[in-house]
């Protein structure tokens, strides 16, 4: 009787213990396209051939990011097999191509990276299976130390650390060889390779009338390569390059300045102005003689030396507390130190108030 009773007690435990696992395996999902032996595989070539460019957690540099929401957001409604296909049609950049079965494994690592789970069906290039219906996009807890949300939390309170203790001014030096100053006649009648400020001319067409690539041979196109911007801020980035004479100039979130050859990508030079890298970028920049121009969320209007991004002038165009941030509104608000037409201010205060200043002129004279 009392075995009896044991193995009674027993018997509706274990099936509460197996509805339990039951009801855990559907929620992670399904399982993906591929087995732990592939993913394994991948994540030791990813870090010999791709981590340099995309960091060892995926999480992008010069390249995008390949673990994360933003991964998601470009390619859950993609199937493994597109993925597969992009990388062996584009990577590594210059021409060159991985071994064997690389891709396959590397496919396979970035589907785990993105919180995936192995099964026990090896990934192939003719995968149909959707990305976003094994991948939840959350970075897998083994590419973050400790694993643990303290963990986490403790290397992002130490990342933000870091950057605000991250040496400004020139971080990369370099030159722009061959540099042509801009003039006037070049800002009313750019150059068709140019984009010489925010939407190209005067008239705000956001129209280049380079014709080589048509309607006949866009299919063709193909990432030669990407860069990737600063992150970090909660209004995301949104600042509108500019291209002169082969060279591509970007404002970044967080006060950060950059020159980049257009043709390979490579960084020419960099500078990180300013004394707040927490703060998103104002959206245009301008180029004028031999100067980049740009206004900052401290209040300041800036001159660079397009050639090696080295300061020229910096001028307070507004006295702010350090809880204040500054807008301002214009066409070309750069252009301001070209002719001194007035560009209008918002001052935001910590507490959601505004004030409004008439114009950069009169905010000068204050």
């Amino acid at each position: 009787m009392k075995t009896r009773m044991i193995l009674a007690m027993v018997a509706p435990a274990f099936g509460v213990a197996v509805l339990f696992a039951q009801l855990l395996l559907s929620q992670q999902g399904p399982v993906g396209p591929y087995t732990q032996n592939q993913a394994a595989a991948g994540r030791a070539i990813y870090e010999t051939s791709c981590a340099s460019c995309h960091s060892a957690d995926l999480s992008g540099r010069e390249g995008p990011q390949l673990a994360g929401a933003n991964f998601l957001a470009q390619w859950g409604g993609r199937t493994a097999g597109e993925l597969i296909s992009f990388m062996q049609t584009t990577m590594p950049p210059g021409g060159t191509t991985l071994p064997g079965d690389a891709y396959l494994d590397l496919a396979a690592f970035i589907l785990d990276a993105n919180s995936a789970r192995a099964g026990t069906q090896a990934l192939t290039a003719a995968s149909n299976v959707r990305i976003r219906s094994v991948a939840s996009g959350q970075r897998a807890a083994y590419l973050q130390t400790g694993g643990g949300p303290t963990a986490v939390q403790a290397k992002q309170d130490k990342q933000a650390k870091q950057e605000k203790q991250a040496p400004r001014g020139i971080t990369v030096e370099g030159e722009v060889k061959n540099y042509v100053p801009v003039t006037d006649a070049m800002l009313r009648n750019p150059d068709p390779a140019d984009w010489l400020m925010i939407r190209r001319d005067y008239k705000a067409n956001s129209f280049s009338p380079l014709n080589q690539i048509s309607a006949q041979n866009v299919n063709d196109l193909r990432l030669v390569w990407s860069w990737a911007m600063q992150d970090g801020v909660v209004l995301g980035n949104q600042p509108a390059p500019i291209v002169h004479n082969g060279v591509l100039y970007v404002n970044n979130n967080g006060m950060v300045l950059q020159a980049l050859d257009a043709k390979t990508g490579e960084l020419i030079w960099e500078n990180r102005y300013g004394t707040n890298p927490a703060v998103p970028s104002m959206r245009g920049i301008t180029i004028y003689g031999d100067n980049i121009y740009l206004a900052t969320n401290e209040a300041h209007l800036m001159a660079f030396d397009a050639r090696n991004g080295r300061v020229v002038w910096d001028t307070t165009i507004q006295k702010m507390t350090p809880d204040e941030t500054l807008f301002i509104f214009g066409h070309e608000a750069g252009h301001y130190v070209l002719n001194h037409s007035p560009v209008p201010v918002l001052i935001v205060h910590a507490d959601h108030s505004r004030q409004d200043v008439a114009s950069l002129e009169t905010a000068a004279a204050a």
